[in-house]
């Protein structure tokens, strides 16, 4: 697992018996994305649901908006582009998959 977060959707899935691959490859074709592999961070072997952990919290700025913030030391906007791109993959596969920040369900 790449983050504690990761750790911990994967044992709530153990301890509940739910069977899922770890970055698997994507399943579908990635035409017109720019990109020839993507490895979703889960996939439920059983029912083919993507879970995709977004390493991001939200910050109330002073201004009273909310940010997406990343860790430090990541470039913040390739991430946020990134979570656009994965997003827009599933999308244009009309799949919904469940998309999770450290701040819960997105």
């Amino acid at each position: 697992m790449k983050s504690y977060e990761e750790l911990l959707i994967a044992n709530w899935l153990y301890e509940k018996g739910i069977a899922y691959a770890y970055e698997p490859l994507y399943e579908l074709p990635l035409k017109g994305t720019g990109r020839r592999i993507y490895t979703p961070d889960f996939r439920l072997t059983d029912s083919g649901i993507y879970i995709e952990h977004f390493g991001v919290r939200r910050k109330c700025m002073a201004d009273g908006t909310e940010h997406l913030m990343t860790a430090p030391y990541i470039d913040r906007d390739a991430y946020l582009a990134d979570m656009e791109w994965k997003r827009g993959v599933h999308a244009t596969q009309e799949m919904d998959p469940i998309g999770w920040t450290e701040t819960g369900r997105r």
